[in-house]
């Protein structure tokens, strides 16, 4: 993962659980020898995830669905200046 671009995203049946969890996440990829560019302002929290998915874990909240094709796009035109 050294050098490697890298997105976080998650979710959480709480509403801040993932926040946290991020949070640590990014101390340890920016630490020495790991330095790895996270690509900043697209956040995904996905708070209450268990309200917007269904029985087999599909996606079923729109705003949810749009935001995430957003910062999905937003991270593969970020990564192609890496390649």
């Amino acid at each position: 993962m050294i050098g490697k671009p890298l997105w976080i995203m998650g979710a959480s049946i709480g509403m801040l659980g993932t926040v946290k969890a991020q949070a640590h996440l990014r101390d340890i990829l920016f630490a020495g020898g790991l330095q790895s560019p996270v690509l900043i302002g697209n956040e995904v929290y996905v708070g209450a995830v268990h309200t917007k998915m269904d029985e087999e874990g599909n996606i079923t909240d729109e705003g949810t669905v749009a935001f995430l094709d957003n910062v999905v796009s937003n991270f593969k035109q970020w990564m192609m200046q890496f390649s």
